[in-house]
């Protein structure tokens, strides 16, 4: 009969351990790594969204709506999805909002939600002090970091430009 000699006793034990190790160590950096790559995804969809709503508004007339809206008072267009109720620059918040799609005629997929479920913002108003317009996703953490009259997005703001 074969008795178990010392050294395996210690063998089986590193063995289990460096095991265990390997667990732990992928239970919590695999996680970390996924979400990053998720959060990832989101802000390139979320871009290509952007893009593609401020090609459409161009593509159905955005510039001779302008007056419009501006003649109402209207400062921001939201599409679909949930408000934004957080902003650095209350502008954001405070301007006079509007559904995109009762100004411009365009297909139900354009309005849609940005990829954390919040609605796009266009800020119109922001034309009529001769800044730039933008088409606008909160980004990540959902609170608008771009200056309503801003030359370009800030923080984790997704955005493109309007002519």
């Amino acid at each position: 009969m074969n008795t178990p000699e010392r050294g395996d006793f210690f063998q089986s034990v590193r063995g289990l351990v460096l095991a265990l190790t390997t667990i732990a160590l992928l239970a919590f950096v695999l996680p970390s790594v996924l979400a990053a790559r998720l959060q990832q995804a989101r802000v390139s969809r979320a871009d290509a969204q952007v893009r593609a709503l401020a090609d459409r508004l161009q593509a159905a007339g955005f510039s001779k709506v302008i007056q419009t809206l501006q003649s109402q008072d209207i400062g921001v267009l939201t599409s679909l999805g949930d408000p934004i109720l957080e902003s650095t620059d209350r502008t954001w918040i405070a301007a006079r909002q509007a559904p995109l799609q009762s100004y411009l005629p365009l297909p139900a997929d354009a309005v849609n939600p940005d990829p954390w479920l919040r609605a796009l913002q266009v800020n119109v108003g922001a034309r009529q002090k001769g800044s730039r317009v933008w088409v606008l996703s909160a980004g990540p953490n959902g609170i608008i970091d771009t200056p309503f009259e801003a030359a370009g997005p800030a923080g984790d703001d997704v955005a493109a430009p309007l002519p």
